[in-house]
């Protein structure tokens, strides 16, 4: 049985900021990428405000993935307009890789 230890929101957002700025050292530079923003701003008052690239709905992301975007060109997207499978492909990666990091089962 594993003992349950769940993130801050501070905690998360530095275990996801490491786990993607590393992904992103892996990947060519000239690879195509998408970012899903969120609909809601929650945890952070530093969350930027900006819109889906396709739809411009209002979405908030944290600093750190807005520069990713800009420095990438990649589109930030909301959960309506991104690809189904990599929405989906990204969620399950995310869950894994926090309940791995949190040593639950």
């Amino acid at each position: 049985m594993s003992i349950r230890k769940h993130m801050s929101p501070k905690e998360f957002d530095a275990f996801q900021r490491e786990r993607y700025l590393k992904e992103l050292e892996k990947a060519p530079k000239g690879e195509k990428g998408v970012i899903c923003g969120c609909l809601y701003n929650v945890y952070f008052t530093d969350n930027m405000l900006v819109e889906c690239a396709q739809c411009r709905t209002p979405l908030y992301v944290r600093p750190w993935v807005y520069e990713v975007a800009k420095e990438r060109s990649f589109p930030i997207l909301c959960q309506f307009c991104v690809p189904p499978p990599i929405l989906k492909g990204r969620m399950v990666q995310d869950i894994a890789a926090v309940l791995q990091h949190t040593g639950e089962t």
